[in-house]
C-alpha cells in the first residue's frame, strides 16, 4: 500500500492565502480563443444598443457588450440554453473573464435577446466585417448547403384542405348553437342593470379563437396546394398537409427515412477558416432557392460579392447559374445527376419490357445496372425503415 507522501500534492490549498494573488487575467492564456471575441466586440459601435437604456432611472444596469458578449461566445461555444449561460457566468474561467466577473441570470438573457434581436444582427455584419479585416474571411470561394431539421410539430399532428374545411364547418356549427343558447339566456333575464360583458364569454371566446386558427391553416393549405398543382402535383390525390403546432414548417422526408414537419436550415461558409457569413432557415424540401439570395446577402453584410461559389448537385440548375454568372460569380457544382440521364437504357417508353439485346454492350447499361441497384438497395432500405428495422 502506498504511503502518504506517494500522492501528488494540491497546489493551491483551498484556505491558503497567498500574497500575490493571480488575477483573472492569468488564468486565461494569451491564445484563447475568448480573447478574439472580447477584443472584436471591444472595438464595435455600441450607440444603438445604449440608446435602448433610460439612463436616468433605476439601478445601473450592465453594459449590453457583456451581455451581447456572453450570448455569442455562448454560441460559438455550443451553448444555447440560457439556464447554461448563466451557469456559465458562475463557474467557468473563460466566461468570468469574458464578462468580469459579472453573475448574468437566465431571465436578463432571455429578456436581452428578445429586446435586441435587430441589434444582434447588426451586431453580425459589424463581426464580418471585422473578420475580413483580420484576414479571417477573404470571400474567394465560399460554400453553400442545406440540412433537415425537425419542427417542433407531431409527425401525426397535420391536416389537410380538406379535413380543415370539415372542422371549421364543425366548429362554425358549434358556435352558432353556443350562441343561440346564450341569445336564449338573455332574452329570459329581467333586464335590471346593464352589466354585459364587452368581451365573449369564454366557451365563445375559445371557439372563436380555435376558428381563426383553423382559417389560417386553411388558407395555407389552399396555398400549398395551389403550388402543387403548378408543379404538376395533384392535390386531390396527394394533398399538402399542414402542421398544426408549428404551421411555419412543412412536411418533408426525414434524414433517418419518414417523413414529418421539418424545417431546411442553409448555411454559407467562407473558405479561408470556415466562417459563416450567412444563414437561413427555410421551409421548402429543396435549397435551391436561397443559393442566389444568400450571394446577396452576403454582398450586403460585407460590401463584397465571393468570387466562386461551391455547391451540390441538388443546387446544379440554370436558373441559378444564370444568376451568378450575371453576378459575375464563378460556379462550381457536380454536373451529374442521381436521375437517369437521356441515352440511359433505364429511360424508354415501357420500363415493363427488358433492355434490348442491342444496348447490351452499350457503355450506359453500366450506368443502367448502377442505377437499379441503387434503387433496389433504397427500396430495401425504405422498408427497413418503416419497420423499425435497422
Amino acid at each position: 500500500m502506498a504511503s502518504q507522501d506517494y500522492w501528488a500534492e494540491a497546489p493551491v490549498q483551498r484556505q491558503q492565502m497567498t500574497l500575490f494573488a493571480p488575477t483573472l487575467d492569468d488564468i486565461i492564456g494569451a491564445d484563447d480563443p475568448v480573447r478574439l471575441v472580447d477584443e472584436v466586440l471591444a472595438r464595435l459601435d455600441w450607440s444603438a444598443w445604449e440608446a435602448e437604456y433610460d439612463g436616468t432611472r433605476g439601478q445601473p444596469p450592465i453594459h449590453p457588450r457583456f451581455v451581447a458578449a456572453a450570448l455569442l461566445y455562448g454560441l460559438c461555444r455550443g451553448i444555447r440554453s440560457t439556464r447554461k449561460l448563466e451557469e456559465a457566468c458562475w463557474y467557468r474561467l473563460d466566461f468570468l473573464w469574458l464578462v468580469e466577473g459579472r453573475h448574468i441570470d437566465y431571465t436578463t438573457f432571455a429578456k436581452f435577446r428578445t429586446r435586441f434581436g435587430r441589434q444582434l444582427k447588426d451586431t453580425f455584419r459589424q463581426v464580418c466585417r471585422v473578420a475580413m479585416h483580420l484576414g479571417l474571411v477573404r470571400l474567394g470561394e465560399v460554400a453553400f448547403d442545406g440540412t433537415r431539421v425537425k419542427s417542433n410539430n407531431s409527425r401525426y399532428n397535420t391536416r389537410t384542405a380538406k379535413s380543415l374545411a370539415e372542422k371549421l364547418a364543425k366548429l362554425d356549427a358549434q358556435f352558432d348553437q353556443m350562441l343561440a343558447e346564450l341569445d336564449a339566456s338573455e332574452a329570459q333575464r329581467d333586464g335590471a342593470g346593464d352589466d354585459s360583458p364587452r368581451q365573449l364569454p369564454g366557451p365563445l371566446a375559445d371557439v372563436e379563437e380555435r376558428r381563426a386558427k383553423i382559417r389560417a391553416a386553411l388558407e395555407k393549405a389552399r396555398a400549398l396546394d395551389e403550388a402543387r398543382r403548378k408543379d404538376g402535383v395533384d392535390p386531390t390525390k396527394n394533398p399538402a398537409q399542414v402542421p398544426m403546432n408549428d404551421p411555419e414548417s412543412r412536411v418533408m422526408p426525414n434524414k433517418e427515412g419518414g417523413y414529418a414537419p421539418n424545417y431546411t436550415p442553409t448555411v454559407t461558409t467562407d473558405g479561408e477558416c470556415g466562417f459563416i457569413v450567412d444563414c437561413e432557415v427555410i421551409g421548402d424540401v429543396n435549397e435551391a432557392s436561397q443559393a442566389v439570395p444568400s450571394v446577396d446577402r452576403i454582398e450586403e453584410t460585407l460590401g463584397q460579392r465571393p468570387e466562386r461559389f461551391l455547391t451540390d448537385g441538388g443546387n446544379c440548375n440554370g436558373q441559378v447559374q444564370q444568376a451568378m454568372e450575371a453576378r459575375g460569380i464563378e460556379f462550381f457544382a457536380p454536373v451529374q445527376s442521381s436521375q437517369p440521364q437521356p441515352g440511359n437504357p433505364a429511360q424508354r417508353a415501357n420500363p415493363t419490357q427488358a433492355v434490348p439485346e442491342s444496348e447490351w454492350s452499350s457503355q450506359s447499361l453500366w450506368a443502367f445496372r448502377i442505377a437499379a441497384a441503387t434503387c433496389l438497395l433504397s427500396a430495401i432500405n425504405s422498408r427497413s425503415i418503416s419497420r423499425g428495422g435497422t
